[in-house]
């Protein structure tokens, strides 16, 4: 062995800090990289639980944000959204370059990776404020949108999980619910896309 003085408890704890076996096999075959994280600051600040559903539906509507298709459907079809109580929150935005992924990624793998590094996932209620709090600059464009993590992934029907994803068209706000279904190698993710989580106070 070419580093004699590492002991196998020294390895071990590499081991662990790139993710364990898959992570270090990743880092190995280039489709993860080490990449420096400093203090992450908030990218912004929203308040939620401050509208019951059809309230903040009604705002968004007032105000031109555009629903697509799979999320009308959704809401059609009676889905609840849960509401925090009234909180103010500080979020992150990051990609998953940021994360350290040199490639396509997955969902769980975004999740697995935010939380190691101390991020945490969004009430389900965020995606749905931010067209109202943040102004369009701050969001995607629709070859670039922004995905919000959230605790509760929202399931039609047929129980298929939904991410809400958010960009503008350039006057338009748009909100749409994409069917993410981890054993489908279509629902990869470009490592350019941004994500938002939670940025918990200290």
């Amino acid at each position: 062995m070419k580093y004699k003085d590492w002991t196998l408890g020294q390895v071990e704890a590499v081991f662990n800090k790139l993710g364990g076996d898959e992570g270090v096999r990743g880092f190995l075959s280039d489709r993860q990289i080490l990449k420096p994280i400093s203090c992450w600051l908030p990218w912004t600040t929203v308040n939620i639980g401050t509208n019951s559903q059809s309230s903040l539906l009604e705002r968004l509507e007032k105000n031109g944000v555009k629903f697509g298709y799979c999320l009308q459907k959704l809401l059609k079809d009676d889905y609840k959204l849960p509401i925090a109580v009234p909180t103010s929150i500080n979020l992150v935005k990051v990609s998953g370059m940021d994360l350290g992924f040199a490639e396509g990624v997955y969902r769980d793998e975004i999740y697995n990776r935010a939380k190691k590094i101390g991020l945490e996932l969004c009430p389900p209620e965020v995606g749905f404020h931010l067209p109202l709090q943040c102004g369009k600059e701050r969001i995607g464009s629709s070859s670039n949108p922004v995905i919000v993590s959230s605790v509760m992934i929202i399931s039609d029907s047929r129980g298929t999980p939904h991410l809400i994803v958010i960009w503008h068209s350039g006057s338009d706000f748009w909100i749409e619910a994409l069917p993410d279904d981890p054993h489908n190698p279509f629902s990869e993710r470009d490592t350019r896309t941004s994500w938002i989580f939670l940025l918990p106070r200290k």
